[in-house]
């Protein structure tokens, strides 16, 4: 596919066809809270081995699909080959349409037009870690594509590691949007099965502010009492802000 969303196209030259493939988002999965609706785009290499046979009977071909974060290398045969991959088509198919420059203007004076979620970006995985990216002022997850493009293709760090996003309107007080930040993080972890290692949180301008607030300690626990402390007055607080002209 043509490419002009991410700054650079990552591919890999190699064995097999590199092609991307969309997941859709499971019925009854206890994680589709968490899931996008435009379903996973994943990367994926296909290779073709033929078996050995009589001269007189049909050739038996096995069709494989390979997951290029995973997987670097592929037998054919008898010899080795690098897996040929495409990082860069999965983000171009998935951001492609988003209007990122209007939602995130809409989400600064209109923040009621939408809510906070945390999203998956790839099927779950408990053996990678979870890197959960927060945007900034008038932004959107998107603004990610070009970190997800780079950090998905480095062969120090593919495989180890799995991207969720935090999107919530930047309108929103920040104490606000840390709340339900806090409030997502708790739910996922509650659901998934088994557990993830340890995350890490990334934040960008404003998301860097959200982020850090959710490792500073702010009740008699040593732990951030977002329930007791912050809810109930933040709550009468949006709707105040929200109906100013």
């Amino acid at each position: 596919m043509k490419h002009g969303l991410c700054k650079r196209c990552l591919s890999e030259e190699g064995a097999g066809a590199a092609y991307c493939v969309r997941w859709k988002v499971p019925t009854r999965s206890p994680l589709k809270p968490f899931l996008s609706s435009r379903g996973f785009f994943q990367p994926v290499s296909r290779t073709i081995n033929f078996q050995k046979s009589a001269s007189s009977s049909p050739r038996q071909a096995t069709l494989t699909f390979h997951d290029p974060t995973t997987q670097q290398k592929v037998t054919i045969g008898k010899s080795t080959f690098p897996l040929a991959a495409d990082f860069t088509s999965p983000i171009e198919d998935i951001a492609g349409d988003i209007r990122e420059t209007f939602l995130g203007l809409q989400r600064v004076f209109d923040p009621r037009q939408q809510d906070a979620e945390l999203r998956m970006h790839e099927p779950y995985d408990p053996r990678r870690i979870p890197v959960v990216l927060v945007h900034g002022l008038l932004s959107h997850p998107r603004m990610w594509r070009d970190v997800l493009n780079e950090l998905r293709a480095d062969p120090a760090l593919r495989g180890r590691f799995q991207f969720w996003s935090f999107r919530y309107p930047t309108g929103w007080p920040i104490l606000y949007s840390a709340m339900h930040l806090r409030t997502e993080l708790t739910s996922i972890y509650k659901t998934l099965d088994p557990q993830p290692p340890p995350m890490i949180l990334v934040g960008h301008s404003m998301g860097g502010l959200i982020s850090h607030l959710q490792v500073i300690p702010s009740g008699p626990s040593g732990m951030p009492n977002w329930s007791g402390t912050l809810s109930a007055k933040c709550g009468h607080c949006l709707p105040a802000i929200s109906a100013r002209p």
